[in-house]
């Protein structure tokens, strides 16, 4: 059953109706279900985390991560782990980076010389604190430049405790950083975002502090080289709703805009439709029931909310991933609770986001909504980790191993 709201605030299960095909995605005349291409275990006796996984030009992944490093093999206590694989999910070469603290990949992106640009979080500085990070590498993992991005100096560094990347996408004159930050001056975070030149430097910083609790899940460029950027927000009475920031290419605050319902309301990914508009997804407990259930929301270039429903907690408890198709409906790719696990749940929707057809699948393996990639072959590519069932022997041996699925909508 699904909500629509208005106001303010181990099996393949199969579903099927036809399905069109997608406006950003390779055609599927029918859809039959969903099957498991491949998934790996990458790393040795260490804790090895993957924490995204970016499909390539030449069809493999990157995977990056965190790992433990052992004495005279890495830099610190945690070391960024960045893997590149081949289209089937095979290791070609594995990277360390950092210093002599924690250091923690969160995010990548691919850059227009064949590389990639790598965001996280580090405390190798012998602070309290965590400081975000930029490193740039090469095709083949060669570090070109890293850079450290402190508190600002007009800020308080007693009130800073953890900084870390967000996303960061390349534009004609560099980079353009977001990123989210905890504070201890208030009562949660707030969203930072930073413009660099082409190794880096800082051009500008701006800092989006409303004192209260904020956090970014993405950033997109817009048309008239500004940045729209989503995020939730905190309200009291109400919990959680959806924030959104549009700035100008300098960094210039244009306008703002929340909406929510009774309850939480927290988005986990945004992409733009053909017309213009502006496609949110996530999760949200503004049911009667105050279970939390998917989320999907349409607003317009102006921040204007067209329409937003929320999906029943055992059809969808998240959604992490949509992609508009050509008939103006949508394929959406997200995670149900089941018991310790979660299965993957795939649904096609129409223009207003009703169901249209739904599969999951179950994996023991997942035990946690990992994130989740569409790789543009009409399949989806799942980052995270692989551990052994809690017990004596994972206390001693901590096995944790970097693990990547790759999952087919046939």
């Amino acid at each position: 059953m699904v909500k629509k709201m208005f106001n303010r605030k181990s099996s393949i299960v199969i579903i099927l109706t036809y399905i069109t095909s997608l406006a950003f995605f390779p055609s599927i005349a029918v859809a039959y279900g969903l099957s498991m291409d491949w998934e790996k275990e990458i790393g040795g006796k260490m804790v090895e985390r993957a924490t995204a996984a970016l499909p390539i030009a030449e069809g493999g992944f990157l995977l990056v991560g965190e790992k433990e490093t052992e004495y005279m093999k890495g830099n610190g206590k945690k070391d960024v782990f960045v893997v590149k694989t081949n289209p089937s999910g095979d290791k070609m070469w594995e990277k360390y980076y950092g210093g002599y603290g924690d250091d923690i990949g969160t995010c990548v992106s691919p850059t227009l010389d064949g590389g990639f640009i790598i965001g996280g979080t580090s405390r190798s500085n012998w602070e309290d604190h965590r400081n975000a990070f930029v490193i740039k590498i090469s095709s083949d993992g060669l570090l070109q430049w890293k850079r450290d991005y402190p508190p600002d100096d007009q800020e308080d560094s007693q009130n800073l405790t953890d900084d870390e990347i967000i996303c960061i996408h390349e534009v004609n004159d560099g980079y353009v950083v977001l990123g989210n930050k905890k504070t201890t001056d208030h009562d949660g975070g707030d969203i930072f975002v930073i413009k660099t030149n082409s190794q880096g430097g800082v051009l500008w910083r701006k800092t989006l502090s409303s004192n209260v609790d904020e956090k970014a899940i993405d950033l997109l460029l817009m048309p008239d080289g500004g940045y729209f950027i989503v995020g939730s927000q905190f309200s009291s009475g109400n919990g959680y709703d959806v924030v959104l920031y549009k700035m100008n290419q300098q960094g210039t605050m244009e306008w703002s805009k929340s909406f929510g319902g009774i309850g939480w309301d927290i988005p986990s990914a945004v992409v733009q439709t053909k017309e213009g508009h502006y496609i949110i997804s996530g999760k949200s407990s503004s049911r009667s029931d105050g279970v939390f259930g998917g989320y999907l929301a349409k607003i317009d270039s102006a921040g204007n909310l067209l329409w937003q429903r929320i999906f029943a907690p055992d059809e969808v408890t998240m959604i992490t991933s949509v992609i508009p198709k050509k008939d103006g409906g949508f394929q959406t790719a997200g995670w149900i609770e089941s018991e310790a696990r979660y299965d993957l749940v795939i649904m096609e929707t129409d223009s207003t986001g009703a169901i249209q057809s739904r599969a999951t699948m179950h994996n023991d393996k997942w035990s946690s909504p990992f994130p989740l990639s569409p790789t543009g072959d009409s399949s989806y590519v799942i980052a995270g980790y692989s551990v052994e069932k809690p017990g004596w022997k994972y206390w001693i041996d901590k096995n944790e191993q970097a693990y990547i699925a790759k999952i087919s909508v046939k």
